[in-house]
């Protein structure tokens, strides 16, 4: 069911104008974690109007930026009870460390629907053009680091715990 609702949400999403470049486009949303999970910790119509909320707020931060270099990749954005939201950017290429402040900020500033436990969710789009990377999910830096530390494997509930506190 949720996943269907995000599904609508992506398909809702503007198309880019034929021969302009949008700040965002050809969003997919990646849930993370398994649907029966997610389920229990969060209500699929919030965290619906949480991922459209997103994408605005990506998309404005994304205007306001002077640097308009087409790029493309993942925008990860976590959810904890008690915590304020995180932003993770896996972008194919860097943004300035200005415009991912920004861009990071907007993400994290979006009000998150309660949640009942760690919510991970992943918007892979096309920025300003950009070419839609080939990489099926986000391994944001961060989460690489937090990866290197741990002899175990972990799950991306662990992982992004794990970067959550590093920062």
């Amino acid at each position: 069911m949720i996943r269907r609702q995000l599904l609508a949400v992506a398909l809702a999403a503007p198309c880019a104008a034929i021969g302009a470049a949008e700040a965002l486009s050809n969003i997919d949303v990646l849930l993370l974690q398994p649907e029966a999970q997610l389920r229990e910790r969060v209500d699929g119509d919030a965290l619906s109007r949480h991922v459209l909320a997103l994408q605005d707020a990506a998309r404005h931060a994304l205007e306001a930026q002077f640097a308009r270099r087409p790029n493309a990749g993942f925008l990860v954005v976590g959810l904890r009870p008690g915590h304020a939201p995180r932003a993770w950017l896996d972008l194919d290429q860097p943004l300035p460390d200005a415009a991912a402040q920004a861009l990071r900020g907007a993400l994290e500033g979006v009000k998150p629907p309660a949640v009942r436990g760690t919510v991970i969710v992943a918007l892979k789009a096309s920025l300003w053009g950009g070419r839609v990377s080939p990489r099926k999910a986000p391994v944001p830096a961060q989460w690489r680091a937090a990866a290197a530390r741990s002899a175990d494997k972990l799950e991306i509930d662990q992982l992004a715990d794990m970067a959550w506190s590093d920062e």
